[in-house]
Formats: structure tokens, C-alpha cells, sequence
């Protein structure tokens, strides 16, 4: 299956006509800021704005050929091409629009989260892209993050789109800012490579898990934004009887007596300062935006004096996944290592963050599989601030 998935994956590749990229140089937000020119200093960005957001809804059905210039490149860490036909065959193929698209893949959908004006003449776009493998057995979901910066021409057209992967192309910088690379093709192919090969189920797919929208990928840590929800939560001295309890609610030991089936991870907050825990239970949620949720019968009170419904506000979390056991020190070491990660790639935790442990369980507590995250919630001003 490797060999008929690096063939199928050699083919598109060759359909799209790739050529070599220039060698590996550092791209730091400031060598994206050209001085204005008489280029770009009379462009207006606002007219190309509104075309991206309707491109990026509709995944490019259609392609507003009009808005770029006959000779505009594209490049990104697989590919490099030129000319109108040849991006819109690009698209169109990973949207399964062409004959070689449909046979690789499905599902095709871009999240556009903002768009920045890093200077005149220059857009850039911060997105997500998805797309589902159909050609391989268990079809998994490849999934990028990252930022793409265009350039418009005199006439207010696209002339060039470059686009970098935050799991390939972000680097860590000394100064803590956001800074990108130009990587090999092989660095690209080997993360969509190592996507298609997982064989885990995506969130929701494997079981009743909260939903997130992811907002950057790397190959250290995640950032996603969870929404806002209500949670059976309870303070404990000991993980086991945190878990007791809130089993003890969602098995009926509630005012309906009735079952409760809640939303994995078990989150779970420790304030050293104050000595206190606390394990919270998703067990509703609400859609995006929404500060809380709506529709549908409210959860049911508890009867135990130690566990209470509580709304928690959304939320945009850094996650970084370890399989081992969630004890107090590789939680603690974990965090750590998340937050250096984060300074070093332009992100920071709240303030809110510091002396303050935040982990998620997906497992039962004696399970023998672990999958477990420490998540830190970022600083206001990112770039996903709404």
C-alpha cells in the first residue's frame, strides 16, 4: 500500500508539472515587507480581499480568472507553476474536479481565519485545508495549516501566491517571532505522507469527542479553538475519585436520573498556588461563535454537593500530545516544553497560564492505551484573535 500510495502521490505530482525550488533561505515576516514601490503603492487590496473570501468558500468553484494575471506563479513546499490554466488545474484537482483529482481524492475544503496586509501590494491569508484520501483503504484526512502571501500587480491583480505549511515551513526563531522557510519537496511529501499512513480516526469520527477547529499544525503542537460549552466538573484530591464522581453523574445520579453520555477529554485544571483540582466533563457545546449553548434540553442537575454544571467560555488553546502517563511530572514537563515551542514561533500563553496545569485524558484512567494532551491557552493578540 506505501508503494501504490508514493506512486499515485509521484503522479500527481508529475500532473501538476513541479519544478525545482530555489535552495533553503529563511523568510522572516520582515523580508515579506518590501518597501512600497511604485509597484504596489497605488494598488488597492480591498477589491482582491473580497475575491479570496468567496474563492476560499467555495473552494475556488469557480476560479475568478479575471483577478489574476496571465503569468501568475504559485508556489508552495510541493509544487511550482505558472500560468493561470496550470493553478486552476492545481485546484481543481485537489477538489477532485479533474480526472486524477477524482480518483485521489474527496471532500476538498479550505478555512479561510483572516486576512493580513503586510504591506502595499501584499496580501496574506491564514487558512486551513482538509482533504480526504479516497484512493487508500481506510481513506485517511490530510490535514495543513499555514499562510499564504500574494502579491498584486499595478493593475490590482494576483501575480504571485506563495503558500507555507506551518508543518513544514515554520521555524523556530531566537527573537520569538513568526518566521517561515523555504523547506525541501521531500520535507513536504514525507508530512503528507506520514498523514495518509495514520490510521486514527479524525475527532468525532472514533468516538463522541469535542468538536475543535484547528488553526495550526505543526510538527511539535497544535492550535485549536474549542467552543464554548457546559461541563460537569468537580474538585478532588485524587484522579480516581474526580472520575468516580463525575461517572456517578452521567450513570443517572442526577435530578432525572437519567444517563448522560459526555464529550471526550476529560479536561483537568490544577492551580499550584491554590492547591485545588478540578476535572470537567463536556456535556454540550455550542456552535461557532456562540457564547453558549442553545437548543435542546438543558443537562440535568446534580444531586451530589460535589459536582456542579458550570459554562466555560470558548476558548483558543495550544495542545501538545504525549502517550505516556498524565502524571504531575510529564505533565509539568510537557507544558514546558509547549510553551518554549510557542515563544520561539511567535505565539504566548494567557497570563492566566502561568503557575496553572491544563491536560486532557481521552482515556479511561486504567486504560493501557494513553492518549493524553497538555493544552495552554494563548495570550490575546494572536493571529486567529477574532
Amino acid at each position: 500500500m506505501r508503494t501504490v500510495a508514493l506512486l499515485a502521490l509521484a503522479g500527481a505530482a508529475s500532473a501538476l508539472r513541479s519544478a525545482p525550488r530555489p535552495s533553503a533561505r529563511a523568510i522572516s515576516r520582515g523580508a515579506l515587507r518590501p518597501r512600497p514601490s511604485a509597484l504596489g503603492a497605488t494598488v488597492d487590496s480591498a477589491e482582491i480581499e473580497a475575491v479570496l473570501e468567496r474563492e476560499y468558500a467555495s473552494f475556488f468553484d469557480p476560479m475568478e480568472e479575471k483577478y489574476y494575471e496571465d503569468n501568475v506563479e504559485f508556489v508552495d513546499p510541493f509544487i511550482s507553476i505558472s500560468g493561470v490554466p496550470s493553478y486552476k488545474n492545481n485546484v481543481d484537482m485537489l477538489a477532485g474536479r479533474t480526472a486524477l483529482g477524482a480518483f485521489l481524492f474527496q471532500d476538498a475544503g479550505i478555512a479561510l481565519h483572516g486576512i493580513e496586509r503586510p504591506s502595499m501590494g501584499k496580501l496574506r491569508t491564514r487558512w486551513t485545508l482538509r482533504v480526504q484520501a479516497k484512493f487508500i483503504p481506510w481513506q485517511p484526512i490530510a490535514r495543513f495549516t499555514g499562510v499564504s502571501d500574494y502579491t498584486l500587480s499595478l493593475g490590482g491583480k494576483v501575480v504571485k501566491q506563495v503558500d507555507y505549511w506551518d508543518s513544514v515551513n515554520l521555524a523556530e526563531s531566537d527573537d520569538g517571532s513568526e518566521e517561515y522557510v523555504e523547506m525541501s519537496k521531500g520535507a513536504a511529501l514525507k508530512d503528507f505522507f506520514d498523514q495518509l499512513m495514520n490510521k486514527e480516526k479524525p475527532p468525532g469520527v472514533a468516538s463522541q469527542e469535542l468538536p475543535y477547529e484547528l488553526l495550526r499544525r505543526t510538527q511539535e503542537y497544535e492550535v485549536r479553538r474549542y467552543p464554548a460549552l457546559l461541563a460537569a466538573e468537580t474538585k478532588y484530591d485524587t484522579r480516581p475519585e474526580g472520575f468516580d464522581r463525575l461517572g456517578s453523574y452521567c450513570g443517572g445520579s442526577n435530578e432525572k436520573s437519567q444517563k448522560v453520555r459526555p464529550f471526550a477529554p476529560s479536561v483537568i485544571s490544577s492551580d499550584e498556588a491554590a492547591d485545588e483540582k478540578v476535572m470537567r466533563w463536556p456535556i454540550s457545546f455550542a456552535a461557532p461563535g456562540q457564547p453558549a449553548p442553545t437548543g435542546g434540553a438543558p443537562p440535568p442537575g446534580s444531586v451530589m454537593p460535589s459536582v456542579g454544571i458550570a459554562p466555560v467560555p470558548e476558548v483558543v488553546v495550544a495542545v501538545r500530545r504525549f502517550d505516556s502517563a498524565a502524571t504531575q511530572p510529564a505533565v509539568k514537563y510537557h507544558t514546558q516544553q509547549l510553551k518554549e515551542g510557542l515563544r520561539k514561533t511567535g505565539l504566548a500563553p494567557a497570563e492566566d497560564a502561568e503557575g496553572r496545569l491544563l491536560f486532557a485524558q481521552y482515556d479511561a484512567i486504567f486504560s493501557l492505551s494513553k492518549r493524553n494532551e497538555v493544552w495552554v491557552p494563548l495570550a490575546e493578540g494572536h493571529p486567529w484573535d477574532a
